[in-house]
């Protein structure tokens, strides 16, 4: 498939991703979208943190985006936005995205950090929102409860 025939978000993901890359070290890794309760992740970075970045193109909607956020600050420690600039305006209005990072993506795909997230601490219970069933059966082995 060609560059040119992805769809906005992919076109997205793929700058947001090399430019990831360009800051990765050998602890880190990136995995794209990642299922976490009803909402999928676009990409997930693991750097000793868990950090989360939902991208926004100018053909999605924001109607889901404060399920998806609360969702993904449950389970990283650090929530990031990649949007059109389209969405800026109507994201300063809203009340739960106080420690969200924003990036604004430009017509070429150029990315621009205009907040960065700010570091959360994950509650312990949420912890288990990556584990599957059998997984957290097999770890808890032997404790009470």
């Amino acid at each position: 498939m060609k560059l040119n025939e992805l769809q906005e978000a992919d076109k997205i993901k793929i700058a947001l991703y090399e430019n990831l890359l360009k800051k990765l070290n050998k602890d880190q890794f990136i995995i794209p979208e990642v299922f976490i309760g009803k909402a999928v992740a676009d990409l997930l970075v693991v750097n000793g943190d868990i950090h989360i970045y939902e991208i926004k193109s100018k053909k999605d909607s924001l109607s889901r985006l404060e399920h998806q956020l609360l969702r993904y600050k449950q389970c990283a420690n650090k929530v990031t936005l990649v949007i059109d600039k389209k969405f800026l305006e109507k994201l300063e209005k809203l009340p739960f995205i106080e420690d969200i990072g924003i990036i604004v993506v430009d017509e070429k795909y150029k990315l621009k950090e205009l907040k960065p997230a700010i570091n959360t601490k994950i509650k312990k219970e949420y912890y288990f929102a990556y584990w599957s069933p059998n997984e957290r059966r097999r770890t808890l082995r032997g404790f009470p409860d």
